[in-house]
């Protein structure tokens, strides 16, 4: 069994990426990183741990669900393949991990077998009325006093057992930068419960980007939900 983290980056946020991989570097045997919209590779991803550093114009832009490509065998196949009971975990360009995070990620998970792992969660309040209004939002940022089973987990903080979570890209993920609701849909029509856990406040780091704008702000937050509500609709009821 391995661990190992894979990370979707934009060419925008060069040096937040350099600060995400020294935190994760020491506490994984893997790292994977995709490049999208870099011109070359970082000299920081010069890494024995680093055995894939994969650039857009080589693969195609594939926004943050590249992260799941690494795992994916009918998409990537350059070895060393992910075996079944390897532990990957799911990480963004702009959190920085602390140094017991996968420690925290891994005993979690072998506490929980057969679930999903998450910081970032939410859960909805039906009946769902649009994606972005009708949930309760657990910020990675916030405390959470226990475990909580949440409905949709944010991918930049999930783990999960390589063999337990056959999700493929091109079959899974069809709406792009939409992978935090497509991942949940996916465990919820597989029925692995999704688990957000207990931490304290400012446990995990916020980076922000240079512009100070996400894909969500860029998407239009809240006001610009339409695709994702009706996945989540189709995908009713959340109990």
């Amino acid at each position: 069994m391995d661990i190992v983290a894979s990370v979707a980056s934009i060419a925008s946020r060069r040096h937040l990426l350099e600060k995400v991989v020294e935190s994760l570097i020491p506490q994984v045997d893997r790292l994977n990183v995709y490049l999208n919209g870099y011109d070359r590779v970082p000299p920081f991803c010069a890494h024995k741990k680093i055995l894939h550093a994969i650039l857009s114009r080589n693969a195609g832009y594939r926004g943050p669900e590249a992260k799941l490509w690494f795992a994916d065998p009918t998409q990537f196949a350059a070895p060393p393949r992910m075996k079944a009971d390897d532990i990957h975990l799911l990480c963004d360009d702009d959190i920085l991990y602390p140094s017991d995070y996968t420690d925290r990620m891994v005993a979690a998970l072998r506490e929980r077998a057969g679930s999903i792992v998450c910081v970032h969660g939410s859960r909805f309040i039906e009946p769902i009325q649009t994606y972005g209004t009708s949930r309760r939002v657990y910020g990675f940022r916030e405390a959470l006093g226990q475990d909580m089973r949440v409905h949709i987990a944010g991918t930049g903080t999930v783990a999960y057992v390589v063999g337990g979570m056959p999700i493929q890209v091109d079959r899974d993920i069809r709406a792009p930068n939409m992978i935090d609701v497509q991942f949940s849909i996916c465990a919820k029509e597989w029925s692995i419960p999704i688990w957000a856990l207990r931490r304290a406040e400012g446990w995990l780091r916020y980076l922000p980007p240079p512009d100070g704008v996400t894909i969500w702000d860029q998407r239009g937050g809240a006001g610009n939900d339409e695709i994702e509500t009706e996945l989540v609709k189709a995908a009713s009821p959340w109990t």
